[in-house]
């Protein structure tokens, strides 16, 4: 029961804690305000979001942390995929991003274990997930590199 408790504290925190207001993310997504109020009050009192409203939910208020969460719980890490709009010769750029954002999660490693403090803890997780960003965006780079290449074996 306390992962659902935990994906109605995502549910909450999306609705509630972003730059948005609740009205126009209601808008956005097409239900009235008193729904969406009800969809983040703890369970008795408040009623359970469908699935086909997340989806809106999450981009309406551009906050994919109920996302994250469901994957995490699945045992599944979530990354985004980013927009790698890159030519023929950059291939030394994604080389050097790639070393560098690596390179800066070693270093925020050894100071987590060194002193593991919450900010240490928030910093190494951050720089992993860049880390994790960027292998995504490197290997599709290296995928539109090999479409663009003929094989000769």
């Amino acid at each position: 029961m306390g992962q659902y408790e935990d994906i109605k504290s995502k549910i909450y925190q999306t609705i509630h804690r972003n730059k948005k207001p609740i009205d126009q993310i209601a808008d956005e997504m097409g239900i009235s305000c008193e729904s969406l109020y009800r969809y983040a009050l703890p369970s008795p009192s408040g009623s359970d979001i469908p699935l086909k409203r997340l989806i809106p939910l999450m981009k309406a208020a551009k906050d994919y942390g109920i996302l994250k969460h469901i994957a995490g719980i699945c045992g599944f890490v979530l990354v985004k995929i980013p927009r790698y709009r890159a030519s023929k010769g950059d291939s030394n750029d994604v080389v050097s991003n790639y070393q560098n954002v690596s390179a800066e999660a070693v270093n925020d490693l050894i100071k987590f274990f060194k002193m593991p403090t919450m900010p240490n803890y928030e910093k190494v997780k951050e720089s992993l997930d860049t880390v994790m960003e960027q292998s995504i965006g490197a290997r599709k780079y290296i995928d539109k590199e090999h479409a663009g290449q003929i094989d000769l074996f």
